[in-house]
């Protein structure tokens, strides 16, 4: 009306021009106790027994009738009538569909139980393995054990009874047995391409590959009885060797790293190229996707003790950058309510701390001795109560909250 012409949305002051900073502040009200104490009065209106009847008119919740369910429109013979209706109901827009009769229950304000991302610098390290090897591999069981893995093998999901190897003399994928070791499917490799790195989603339905050749493959299972995959889809954009891959059931990516000095962003549901992060300092050392907000982190090499942490939007748009006094080798998200929690990064340091940093903007909050040699595997539970790292000489710890004296 006024002849603007409309682009991006204006944000409000208190956004301070920051969309990110919107949608997080908005969270946080959705999610506070006003709302959660009174969101069913909303519920009632909308969906519920105050729609319709005397309970809507006491409410002063009423429309115009040709706004509600059940109008039909072919029953109104008069020509010019119909057309009004349709008019109205165009303009006017439509009542949902009535869910509940009765007044909603109250909903319960969420408590936050005491976690990694309120009480990180409260964490305590005791060993819970000592292996001969390197450890590559971590995953949480439900029961509060974990699988632990050598260098080049991933558990096969969703049982993870059973693990994928690389790294073999014929360049081929091995799929074995947890328990034994037992070989149960050889995956052939389909040209000339040593397989690097590995990434399956818990859900199992795929498997994401990067290997020397500077391609991403991915990966499916003939079915969902079987360990045997073939080839899906071949991913080019790297020119050089893919150093880290992960897959995000959540948000349906994949993210890859490359000795390039890139990590490309596909889309899982189509294979197909997204975005390209090129703002990056050397070799990318591994990369992380929150599952709450599809922040996408990096850590690139900068040639001497030091490493580059990049943080980007599920768009690909730079957020933050921050340089960390030593490499890290491998990065995680804490996994709590978005709105409710302030989630953390933790990462594995190459002399042995455990360093943690705010998911919102890279501060660096502490960091944790605890192994004698480079950590090299992080894993956390699904309830953000535990960590466990391994290191480069095959010790296994788990970090928990020490107990409040009071």
């Amino acid at each position: 009306q006024r002849g603007t012409e409309i682009s991006g949305v204006e944000l409000p002051p208190w956004a301070k021009g920051d969309p990110r900073l919107f949608i997080k502040l908005h969270r946080k009200a959705l999610e506070s106790r006003y709302v959660s104490e009174n969101l069913h009065h909303w519920i009632d209106l909308i969906f519920g027994y105050q729609q319709t009847g005397e309970a809507a008119l006491q409410a002063k919740n009423v429309f115009h009738p040709y706004t509600y369910e059940g109008v039909n429109i072919d029953e109104i013979e008069d020509e010019l009538e119909r057309n009004a209706a349709i008019t109205m109901i165009d303009n006017y827009g439509q009542t949902p569909k009535q869910v509940f009769k009765k007044s909603h229950p109250k909903r319960s304000h969420p408590s936050v139980p005491t976690c990694v991302f309120n009480s990180y610098e409260r964490l305590v390290a005791s060993s819970v393995g000592n292996y001969n090897w390197e450890v590559g591999y971590i995953v949480h069981r439900s029961n509060d054990t974990q699988i632990v893995l050598p260098m080049k093998r991933i558990p096969l999901h969703p049982e993870a009874t059973k693990y994928v190897s690389w790294g073999h003399w014929d360049q081929n994928l091995r799929v074995c047995s947890m328990d034994f070791g037992k070989l149960l499917a050889v995956i052939e490799s389909t040209h000339n391409d040593n397989v690097t790195c590995a990434s399956m989603p818990r859900n199992g339905r795929l498997l994401a590959t990067g290997g020397t050749a500077g391609v991403v493959k991915v990966w499916k299972k003939l079915n969902d009885r079987s360990v045997q995959m073939k080839l899906y889809s071949v991913l080019h954009g790297h020119s050089d060797t893919i150093t880290c891959i992960t897959v995000s059931q959540e948000w349906s990516l994949i993210v890859s790293g490359s000795a390039d000095k890139t990590c490309i962003i596909w889309d899982l549901n189509r294979c197909c190229f997204i975005y390209s992060l090129n703002e990056l300092s050397g070799k990318i050392l591994c990369v992380s996707i929150s599952p709450t907000t599809g922040d996408i982190v990096t850590v690139s090499d900068l040639n001497d003790a030091r490493c580059m942490l990049s943080l980007w939007s599920v768009n690909g748009k730079l957020l933050y950058q921050r340089e960390c006094e030593r490499k890290i080798s491998c990065i995680k998200f804490t996994t709590g309510m978005e709105g409710i929690c302030e989630n953390v990064l933790f990462g594995g340091g190459d002399d042995g701390f455990l360093y943690f940093w705010s998911s919102w903007d890279l501060s660096f909050l502490v960091k944790l001795k605890g192994h004698p040699a480079p950590i090299t595997a992080i894993a956390i539970n699904s309830e953000n109560t535990q960590i466990t790292t391994g290191d480069a000489n095959g010790l296994v710890l788990s970090w928990k909250c020490k107990k409040s004296s009071n």
